[in-house]
């Protein structure tokens, strides 16, 4: 059985805040579930929307199939 789609996983780099699969926030260090999209433009869609509410974070995005890592995409902050 092979794992496809592509995996989220986000760090607000100042606080060390991560996205949990319903939506929510949490710490670093507690258990979490990383969302999955069907294809990687969904993904970069969610990765984008979070990088424009949250002032220093990023984002990595993971194919599943590849174990590929694309990114780290950052807030316009962390950017400059």
């Amino acid at each position: 059985m092979s794992k496809e789609g592509f995996e989220i996983i986000f760090c607000q780099a100042s606080t060390g805040i991560l996205l949990n699969s319903d939506g929510t926030f949490r710490r670093k260090g507690q258990s979490a579930f990383r969302p999955v999209f069907p294809s990687f433009s969904d993904a970069k869609v969610m990765s984008d929307a979070l990088l424009a509410k949250f002032v220093f974070a990023e984002v990595w995005i993971r194919d599943l199939e590849t174990g590929t890592v694309e990114g780290p995409f950052q807030s316009a902050h962390l950017s400059n």
